[in-house]
């Protein structure tokens, strides 16, 4: 009778916790706030005749390479799962009144990026692609 009673509560937590209710869902979003939209291009490159930078839309996060951008936006809807548990895409996104953070997640590699406001007109890029040096965006 003793084992009975241990194995039932036992049981109903075995049951809950595998329940589908737990399932983790992932968003597909990208949503940079409104401080950072726009075009920002390294003004270093810039004046070497290269246009390298990003873009931030409402709903969209773009490489700027010359006259093409590369928009994950896309690649995120491109990727993620057709029955909607989305376990190929996911986007992370951490927002503060002077900084931006976006972690995309494809296929499982994670590309993150951590952006910082300087003023108005500039944003630092930390550490850009694992370099050790920070790059600094001027709005276009």
């Amino acid at each position: 009778m003793k084992k009975s009673l241990l194995i039932y509560p036992l049981l109903a937590l075995l049951i809950f916790a595998c329940s589908d209710s737990d399932s983790s869902s992932s968003n597909l979003s990208i949503n940079p706030p409104s401080w950072i939209q726009g075009i920002w291009i390294n003004s270093e490159l810039q004046s070497l005749g290269l246009r390298i930078g990003y873009e931030f839309k409402t709903d969209n996060f773009c490489i700027v390479q010359s006259n093409v951008n590369n928009c994950y936006k896309e690649q995120v809807a491109l990727f993620s799962d057709a029955d909607g548990d989305n376990t190929n895409a996911e986007v992370q996104e951490n927002i503060t009144n002077d900084g931006y953070s976006i972690d995309i997640r494809i296929l499982g590699g994670t590309t993150s990026y951590v952006f910082e406001k300087v003023s108005n007109s500039r944003i630092l890029l930390k550490n850009a692609n694992g370099q050790d040096q920070d790059t600094f965006l001027d709005r276009e």
